[in-house]
């Protein structure tokens, strides 16, 4: 796909994901920049390049990229989660929860179960 569009933001992601799942951090952080580049609003990226970061240990770095999504969506859920899970590897419940409040209050389809379960672990983040 990239051959025949070598500006297919779609396919930048994809190929980073398929980086990212075989643990190949850096070339899969080099893709999402790629889509960044093309696209500024491409809201995956911002949030795929985060997990990138937060796994390469660069937890202040992912913040940004999430705060970044979120200054384009503030509604965007995937956004909310992993800032959760940011904050809550941090200790910092409270900011914690708050995400996670966030991502339930749109969760669906797919994301229902992990809403579901998120639900029941707010008593212990409180």
């Amino acid at each position: 796909a990239l051959s025949l569009n070598p500006r297919y933001q779609k396919g930048f992601n994809n190929l980073g994901l398929f980086y990212l799942n075989q643990g190949k951090l850096e070339e899969a952080g080099n893709q999402f920049r790629k889509v960044m580049e093309l696209d500024p609003n491409f809201l995956p990226a911002y949030i795929n390049l985060a997990v990138v970061l937060n796994r390469q240990g660069q937890v202040e770095q992912a913040k940004k990229c999430l705060l970044k999504a979120l200054e384009h969506d503030s509604e965007n859920m995937e956004a909310h989660y992993n800032l959760g899970l940011l904050w809550e590897s941090q200790g910092v419940e409270s900011k914690a929860l708050e995400h996670y409040q966030k991502f339930v209050s749109k969760a669906q389809g797919p994301y229902t179960e992990l809403a579901n379960a998120l639900k029941k672990r707010w008593p212990a983040l409180k």
